[in-house]
């Protein structure tokens, strides 16, 4: 799972640290790694510490400082820390752009964007 080995500040600590405890886990971004325990993901940091306890359903690669994770209620966007920024949304297909704006597909079949505080914007 550690694909940017140069992101760790100390690959072999880490490495055991983000092993133990967690079933499965995948490349770090931006110095966050997504990890897999009891169902659920969440993140470590580039030294294998927990940053962000495994209680997401689904959880995307950090891009710009974001991450889009899945709750029970939908999507929303947390920050590198796991502050959540707004309430969950239900657009399934997201893609965060690097002005912060992530573009979003509404079911009707047009897209617009959301920013980091939630506020939409519509084509």
């Amino acid at each position: 799972f550690i694909s940017n080995i140069h992101e760790l500040k100390n690959p072999k600590q880490a490495i055991q640290k983000a092993m133990a405890g967690y079933t499965n886990a995948k490349p770090f971004s931006e110095g966050r790694a997504r990890v897999y325990k009891n169902g659920f993901w969440g993140f470590i940091d580039n030294t294998g510490k927990e940053v962000v306890a495994p209680k997401y359903e689904e959880v995307e690669a950090f891009q710009s400082g974001w991450a889009w994770v899945k709750t029970a209620e939908g999507y929303l966007l947390i920050d590198k820390n796991g502050k959540e920024q707004f309430a969950p949304t239900p657009y399934d297909d997201r893609h965060i752009t690097k002005n912060g704006l992530t573009k979003v597909f509404r079911p009707e079949g047009n897209f617009g964007y959301i920013d980091t505080k939630g506020r939409k914007y519509w084509e």
